[in-house]
């Protein structure tokens, strides 16, 4: 029987990549995101790799649209064996601490929410199963928020706190819950969903190192796998504590 992965958040990046990582192991893929010409083009860039997808048009911060979403897609596929959960908010909205303001968090919280929304609506197909995994994408600043995104920091910390007590209540029951935490800046690649045939250059804008949404699909899909961990940092950790160190956004 198929199984099918849920990627909420959806684009041309970590998204399509999951999808497809997963899709070449026989996984159809229900793509969610705002956007209908977005997941258009995922669509048909993963049909033409050879991978089942359709597209479901939701914003993750609008519970009552994502729930419906996620409802199309189980009619369309059945139940959800693995979601992938990698929505991003506006990076206008990024403040820092003695910025941070109701109004400028409330939209990060609601993503947040987003990702409580989406597991209680495909967990209960993965229990039935006894099988399933659940798998959330954030930046590193989850683990130690950088300044000038402390707001976007406080509601990703919720979400990987969500992530660890999910893995420690469902490990029993065969359900595995993950987290890739991104300490890099993520290079979508050429398009063509194939591996990167050279390390991405490094940007002389940026300190932080480059690597590419295909080499975070086989983190997930190794993660998936093995099970053996909650938390897998990709890119360069020592980098944020040394802005931190240097008191980089105050």
């Amino acid at each position: 029987m198929s199984k099918t992965i849920m990627v909420i958040g959806a684009g041309p990046g970590i998204g399509l990549h999951v999808a497809n990582r997963f899709g070449k192991e026989g996984f159809s893929a229900a793509l969610i995101s705002r956007t209908k010409t977005n997941l258009d083009a995922c669509v048909s860039k993963l049909k033409d790799n050879g991978v089942e997808a359709e597209g479901f048009a939701a914003d993750a911060g609008d519970l009552k649209g994502l729930a419906s979403a996620i409802e199309k897609a189980q009619k369309r596929f059945g139940s959800i064996d693995v979601l992938e959960y990698s929505p991003s908010t506006d990076p206008q909205l990024l403040a820092t601490p003695l910025n941070i303001t109701v109004e400028n968090v409330r939209p990060h919280m609601e993503v947040a929410l987003g990702a409580i929304t989406a597991v209680r609506a495909v967990l209960p197909g993965m229990l039935e199963k006894g099988n399933g995994g659940l798998l959330f994408t954030s930046a590193a600043s989850a683990i130690e928020p950088v300044p000038f995104s402390s707001n976007f920091a406080m509601a990703q910390s919720g979400i990987r706190s969500y992530a660890h007590s999910l893995h420690n209540a469902l490990k029993k029951d065969g359900i595995y819950a993950g987290m890739v935490l991104i300490a890099a800046i993520v290079d979508k690649g050429d398009g063509s969903l194939q591996p990167p045939k050279s390390p991405p250059p490094p940007s002389p804008q940026s300190p932080m190192p480059i690597i590419s949404a295909y080499s975070i699909a086989e983190s997930f899909w190794d993660m998936y796998t093995k099970r053996d961990r909650i938390d897998q940092i990709v890119g360069d950790f020592g980098i944020i504590e040394r802005m931190l160190a240097a008191g980089a956004g105050k």
